[in-house]
């Protein structure tokens, strides 16, 4: 498992959440997004059309990456999580 850089708890606890996809258990089943589709960690990372011009604008091109945990566990993943909880998408971390 890759170490976290030196961040704040906040965003150590939402990659944490990202990690073990705790969007997707019994109790959010068919909770939907901000942009009104349904949340799932791929959808954040990848689909969300809140958070992908977001990226953008933070210099990360989310199609470089291969998949979920390529994103996950790689060294971007602080500044993606940055992002997430700058947004309106963060109502639900």
């Amino acid at each position: 498992m890759a170490t976290l850089p030196s961040c704040p708890r906040h965003i150590v606890r939402l990659i944490h959440k990202l990690r073990l996809n705790t969007w997707n258990t019994k109790y959010s089943h068919g909770i939907s997004c901000v942009c009104r589709e349904n949340i799932s960690v791929h959808h954040l990372l990848f689909d969300c059309s809140v958070l992908t011009p977001l990226y953008e604008e933070k210099g990360i091109q989310m199609n470089n990456f291969d998949n979920v945990n390529t994103v996950l566990y790689g060294s971007y993943v602080a500044e993606i999580a940055m992002v997430i909880s700058q947004s309106l998408v963060a109502k639900f971390s």
